[in-house]
């Protein structure tokens, strides 16, 4: 199943936003006309069997940053890199969760 949802400056958060069902992809439009902003990825250990692509919508300089939570690792890092920046409209990153759980890998950009 595929399911679409939009953020923006002062709805960032990605709770309760999507529902999680085995071999999802989950398509996020991050728009930061208004400003810079930051989206969690959730725990890779609830999601297990799940996609999201982030895109970049708006053609401002303001960057969109994906950073994770409880301590887990994007590409095995826990800080930001630029593995976690969404910077040009519409460049979308792809991130799925790691074999172990621990955190979340950037498989491909487009």
């Amino acid at each position: 199943m595929i399911q679409a949802i939009k953020l923006n400056t002062s709805e960032t958060s990605l709770k309760g936003k999507y529902s999680v069902v085995d071999t999802d992809i989950v398509i996020i439009h991050c728009d930061a006309t208004n400003g810079a902003f930051t989206v969690y990825l959730p725990d890779s250990g609830d999601n297990r069997f799940i996609m999201f692509l982030f895109i970049k919508t708006d053609s401002s300089s303001n960057v969109v940053t994906i950073a994770t939570v409880n301590n887990q690792t994007l590409n095995g890092h826990q800080y930001f890199s630029s593995n976690s920046l969404l910077e040009k409209q519409y460049v979308g990153k792809w991130y799925l969760p790691n074999s172990d759980k621990t955190g979340w890998l950037k498989i491909t950009e487009v």
